[in-house]
């Protein structure tokens, strides 16, 4: 009965995937003012950053508005990209004599810009829009991706908790807390499949994840450390704005005493998204420190995990774009763990609850602390001297700053 109950969770997760009130991740408003204070406005959104700038070029613009911006004595509007605005305003004036009778003064402004940016042209209105959309595109002078990951719910690289820095921190966390505290022998290769489905929403966007964490636990000549290797891959689609990424991490789990472990490893990822032209690699190190106390019936861990990131260019991708961004983070999670009075699947039945706090330092980023709950029942079985969950399924509720709040469900095996 609670298998179907899992299972039917699941199902409404992939029959309803993106909710039709979230906001798109790109955005482009113009507001037309005359002489005779006669304006005219027009919204359109886009799920490709590429067409967003595309909508600007000198034909689709005035196909998109159906008017001559000449004609026009104002044009003001906003890109809105990923969230963070970006104001234009462009204004006719008379030009010097000798020269052309009319120029065009365009001024760019947003919370990314040390200051405001103005091109002057005597071309055309249109002319100085694609200065501003060529200016833009040149990444590290014009679109900052640095302050995106700062002012951004949706930036895929850092920011959110579904981001590349966030999801190989949790790969980290994963790894040092999957193996039960009370009988850590283990002197047998084993795998480990866990595919989680994710709904979140944040400052009025909406987030679908689907991860697929794959590891394998490799014993080593003492009994008690086994080196992990692990390799999950995610996708998150905000409202058709999708993003992909993967890392490989190799960890290091040594039991110090009975009641003491350390993991320590590496992690090297990438994210690559053609909706936000935008790619990037990262580098991590990490050491969790996870204390047990051993109760008659319950099983309590205290875990740290301590993590240093950097991000930088993708050298593999078309999109060299750049991060540059250094970070530090800390989580700390208490997990509670005992007996179910049932079987699943013919082997003991057992639940597991874990309350987490993580917390980013370093540049500054759009949440820099989140917290989940997470709970999950599962069947245990014995390997070698060592118990381990061999099939888990379970939800994780997570919330952080400026409104985000969602769910995860997961159903993974040990094999």
């Amino acid at each position: 009965m609670r298998q179907q109950h899992l299972l039917n969770i699941g199902i409404l997760f992939l029959l309803f995937p993106v909710s039709s009130w979230a906001k798109e991740t790109f955005e482009l408003h113009v507001n037309l003012i005359t002489l005779e204070d006669i304006s005219y406005s027009k919204t359109k959104a886009f799920s490709q950053r590429a067409n967003l700038f595309e909508s600007v070029n000198v034909n689709r613009f005035e196909s998109l508005l159906s008017t001559n911006i000449n004609n026009y004595d104002k044009l003001d509007g906003t890109l809105k990209i990923q969230g963070v605005e970006y104001q234009f305003q462009s204004d006719a004036k008379p030009g010097s004599n000798p020269g052309p009778a009319v120029q065009y003064k365009l001024t760019l402004k947003s919370a990314c810009l040390p200051q405001d940016k103005v091109f002057i042209t005597d071309q055309s209105r249109n002319d100085g829009l694609q200065q501003m959309i060529g200016w833009l595109q040149q990444g590290s002078q014009g679109l900052k991706r640095a302050c995106l990951s700062e002012k951004s719910p949706v930036d895929p690289v850092a920011g959110n908790p579904l981001s590349l820095m966030s999801t190989m921190l949790e790969s980290d966390f994963a790894i040092s807390s999957q193996n039960s505290p009370r009988n850590p022998i283990q002197r047998k290769t084993s795998f480990r499949l866990v595919p989680e489905m994710g709904q979140h929403t944040a400052n009025g966007f909406h987030y679908a994840s689907y991860t697929v964490p794959a590891s394998v636990i490799l014993p080593m000549a003492q009994p008690r450390n086994h080196l992990v290797l692990s390799m999950p891959v995610t996708q998150v689609d905000n409202n058709g704005s999708i993003t992909t990424s993967s890392s490989i991490g190799a960890h290091l789990q040594r039991r110090m005493h009975d009641n003491w472990q350390i993991t320590s490893g590496v992690r090297v990822g990438y994210v690559d998204s053609d909706s936000y032209q935008a790619s990037a690699s990262m580098y991590s190190a990490s050491v969790n420190n996870t204390f047990f106390i051993l109760l008659d019936n319950i099983n309590l861990s205290v875990h740290q995990l301590l993590s240093a990131h950097r991000a930088n260019k993708n050298p593999f991708s078309d999109y060299q774009t750049e991060y540059q961004l250094e970070n530090q983070s800390m989580k700390t999670a208490l997990r509670a763990e005992g007996s179910l009075n049932l079987h699943i699947f013919g082997s003991p039945g057992s639940w597991d609850a874990i309350v987490a706090d993580t917390r980013f330092f370093g540049d500054k980023l759009y949440m820099e602390h989140y917290q989940d709950l997470a709970l999950s029942i599962g069947a245990r079985r014995r390997v070698g001297s060592g118990d381990w969950q061999a099939v888990r399924g379970g939800l994780t509720y997570t919330q952080g700053q400026h409104g985000f709040q969602g769910y995860k469900i997961n159903f993974g095996y040990f094999f």
